[in-house]
């Protein structure tokens, strides 16, 4: 279900893909002409002579709280599925994620929905200090615990994977390495951390910034060592980033290609959507503006029919009057008849007031669980909701749901279903 068409990426993504590693500008439209290019790599005026068509395609994040929001796990799993498409079309490429340490400009937060729909937003309440993870991060994975308890799917894996990266004294770029790292693990993607150039598969042994002696490296981390040698030939942008990338020497190197942007949903929400006839995008409007959207439609007619008829009632009761000065005898009757009308009319449209006020009621709370999960504060999801999110509901099976989901072919907002 689209939700936007992303214009200006788009834009940028039309040309010619032949193009592409000789001249500036056009950028691959499609995965083919992308993997056309990545066969004649490189470029002439790189000056490494490599296998043709090893290459990298590097996602680049920010440390965050518990890995930062859902939008860097997006990164990753379109590098991933990057790479799956380009080996499909016979180009060895290998997905790398680079973390970064945290931006000190930004807040240190999160945001998680939970199984109720209740969106909380998590902070340490202190800086980060020395870039190591400190004690409050034994309150917050309490708090999380709370919000999702051990028999909620996957929530008990999670919270141990996230206790261990996280632990109070671990570097955290360290800290983030790790819990991308089991994350991103059924894709083999190379996490490694930009300051000090440790890499790691998922899962893999690290020391963790805690010090001590780091382990000797295993095969598979040599081979991981090997594979830092590769040119980062394709980098995983942000959609209104890519046209930052500029040519060098006349060569677009690397290759921006646009993040896969996606909102997750679930049955109910889209209950939700269809009851009240509303489009995804509609709830970026905020809560105030949906239901200025539903309210006419959820009011109908009736109470204006309804204050109608007590009116022409009360006109027609009021002509009533001029017989009295002839005919006094039935006087008092009608006066009496003519209230309990007027009385059983407003006593109905009180009764229809009350209803609807009910009705609106359970549509806004409806309404604000759909908000808070598919356009959390007025913004897209996944630049709200932390990556945690997924694992902490749906478990491991949640990501893999997510990346089966992805189509990085298309630069449009995806919406996909994950239960």
């Amino acid at each position: 279900m689209p939700m936007d068409d992303m214009t200006g990426a788009n834009q940028f993504f039309d040309g010619d893909g032949a193009a592409l590693g000789r001249q500036a500008a056009p950028v691959a439209p499609t995965l083919a002409a992308l993997a056309d290019a990545l066969r004649r790599w490189p470029p002439p005026a790189t000056p490494q002579a490599l296998p043709q068509g090893s290459v990298a395609v590097l996602a680049e994040c920010r440390a965050g709280l518990f890995g930062g929001a859902l939008a860097q796990l997006l990164r990753c799993l379109t590098a991933a599925k990057v790479c799956a498409e380009l080996r499909e079309r016979g180009v060895d490429a290998t997905p790398v994620c680079r973390v970064r340490p945290a931006d000190a400009q930004s807040p240190l937060e999160t945001h998680l929905v939970d199984r109720r729909y209740g969106l909380h937003r998590l902070a340490p309440g202190d800086a980060l200090g020395e870039g190591v993870c400190g004690g409050w991060t034994d309150a917050l994975l309490a708090e999380i615990e709370g919000l999702f308890p051990p028999d909620a799917a996957g929530g008990d894996d999670a919270l141990a994977s996230l206790k261990e990266a996280f632990s109070p004294g671990t570097a955290f770029v360290d800290a983030n390495v790790r819990w991308l790292g089991r994350l991103l693990r059924p894709w083999g993607v190379v996490v490694e951390g930009f300051d000090v150039g440790d890499a790691a598969e998922a899962g893999g042994a690290r020391d963790g910034g805690r010090g001590g002696e780091a382990p000797p490296p295993s095969p598979l981390g040599r081979a991981l060592e090997r594979r830092r040698a590769l040119p980062v030939a394709v980098v995983v942008t942000e959609p209104q980033d890519a046209p930052r990338h500029r040519a060098h020497d006349g060569i677009l190197v690397p290759i921006p290609w646009p993040r896969a942007r996606v909102t997750m949903s679930s049955a109910r929400v889209e209950a939700t959507l269809r009851r009240y006839a509303l489009d995804p995008g509609h709830l970026r409007e905020g809560l105030d503006a949906v239901m200025g959207r539903v309210r006419g439609e959820l009011r109908g007619d009736v109470p204006a029919r309804l204050r109608g008829l007590e009116e022409d009632v009360g006109d027609a009761l009021a002509g009533l009057v001029a017989l009295d000065a002839r005919d006094r005898r039935f006087a008092k009757a009608r006066r009496s008849r003519g209230e309990r009308i007027l009385y059983q009319l407003g006593k109905l449209r009180r009764h229809v007031d009350g209803a609807l006020a009910r009705r609106e009621r359970v549509a806004e709370a409806r309404l604000r669980k759909a908000c808070d999960f598919l356009a959390p504060q007025g913004r897209w999801q996944d630049e709200v909701l932390g990556s945690l999110q997924v694992p902490l509901r749906h478990g491991a099976s949640g990501v893999q749901t997510l990346y089966e989901g992805l189509d990085v072919g298309t630069f449009g907002h995806q919406l996909i279903r994950m239960d």
